[in-house]
C-alpha cells in the first residue's frame, strides 16, 4: 500500500480523534483505517509534512499502547535525543493541546479528500 493510501485511510480516524479531544493507539489506527500497523509512521509524516505542513500535528493524537506517547518520528524536527525526554514530553502536551483547540479539520479533510482524489487519477 501506498503512503498516500495509508494517509487517505487515516485521516477521518485522526480527525474524529482530535475532535474528541483525545488519543488513539497506532494499533487502534490501524485496524480502523485497515492497515498494517507499521505502515502508519509513513502515512502520519504524509498527513503531518505533505498535506497539512501549516496546521498543528495532528499525528499527536497517536501514540504507543505500552508508553501512552509518540514515537519518535512524531515531531517534524525529529532531533530528539534521550536526554531531552522531558522536553519533548513537554513540547508533545503543547502541540496536542494546540490540536485540540483547532477547530477547521473537517474542512481540511473535505479538502485532503478531493485533492488526493485527483492526484490518484493521475
Amino acid at each position: 500500500m501506498k503512503t498516500e493510501e495509508t494517509a487517505v485511510r487515516i485521516l477521518p480516524h485522526l480527525v474524529k480523534t482530535a475532535r474528541m479531544k483525545t488519543v488513539t493507539t497506532y494499533g487502534e489506527l490501524a485496524r480502523k483505517a485497515g492497515v498494517h500497523h507499521r505502515a502508519m509512521r509513513h502515512g502520519l509524516g504524509y498527513v503531518r509534512d505533505t498535506l497539512w505542513p501549516d496546521k498543528p500535528m495532528i499525528n499527536a493524537v497517536c501514540v504507543n499502547k505500552k508508553t501512552g506517547r509518540p514515537g519518535w518520528s512524531w515531531h517534524r524536527q525529529r532531533t530528539w535525543l534521550a536526554s531531552e525526554r522531558y522536553e519533548e514530553t513537554k513540547e508533545w502536551l503543547k502541540e496536542l493541546q494546540a490540536v485540540w483547540a483547532y477547530k477547521d479539520w473537517e474542512k481540511l479533510l473535505e479538502n485532503s479528500k478531493f485533492r488526493l482524489a485527483g492526484r490518484r487519477k493521475r
